[in-house]
């Protein structure tokens, strides 16, 4: 019996990705790590924490990019988010488009006393506060440069939750569910808005025919820079 293979659907994205301090709590080498008695001041090497769909490969460099600085840091308070963007390349001039948001989640009771522990094994508990916060990023990976509309879409998630006490599998689980039902535009095609609980953050420009340029989906700002 002859079988024919599934055909996948074409996506509007690659995979989403959730970043920052794993399990390893590997610390960037620096000048004066060792002579470091303070946490807050250390920089830990961020990881991949969670890849939807789990059958997606992402490049081995992509964790160079998740983050918008070289390490994560320990704080007391939650900080403001911030949105950038990366582009990788591969050899034969393929394009990855990245559009990554930070945010700073609260670690749980759990993680808080096994920081603590090994902190104080290395003799750097000092002025640690009672609540610790690190840096997380989700970010949407895909081949299509529509910047102003993945950060809108970005934007609109995470305005939806609640400061410092973010559920990132929740989140990246919603946010993967809502990219998987969003039809790619065909060529010559005004898509419609899209909408998310009621809030409508425009629409991805269409896809252009072969051998044509696409449509620049940038921030107007940028007509008058360039």
């Amino acid at each position: 019996m002859r079988t024919t293979k599934k055909q996948t659907k074409p996506k509007i994205y690659e995979f989403v990705v959730i970043s920052g301090i794993g399990r390893t709590l590997k610390v960037i080498d620096m000048d004066d790590s060792e002579s470091i008695t303070y946490a807050m001041e250390l920089l830990f090497v961020p990881e991949i924490l969670l890849t939807l769909p789990k059958t997606a490969k992402p490049p081995p460099v992509l964790e160079n990019f998740l983050q918008p600085t070289s390490g994560v840091r320990l704080h007391a308070q939650p900080r403001e988010q911030i949105y950038h963007e990366f582009l990788l390349t591969d050899v034969t001039g393929d394009k990855l488009y990245g559009f990554s948001i930070t945010f700073h989640q609260q670690f749980n009771f759990q993680t808080y006393k096994a920081l603590r522990k090994l902190f104080q094994s290395q003799g750097r508990d000092k002025g640690i506060p009672d609540v610790l916060f690190s840096a997380r990023t989700v970010s949407i990976v895909s081949k299509y440069p529509y910047h102003q509309t993945f950060k809108r879409l970005l934007q609109t998630f995470m305005s939806t939750q609640k400061k410092g006490k973010i559920f990132t599998r929740k989140l990246a689980l919603d946010l993967t569910a809502f990219l998987s039902h969003i039809p790619i535009p065909k060529p010559e095609i005004i898509p419609q808005p899209i909408v998310w609980k009621n809030k409508e953050f425009g629409c991805f420009p269409t896809i252009p025919e072969t051998n044509k340029l696409p449509l620049a989906d940038v921030s107007t700002l940028m007509s008058f820079i360039l």
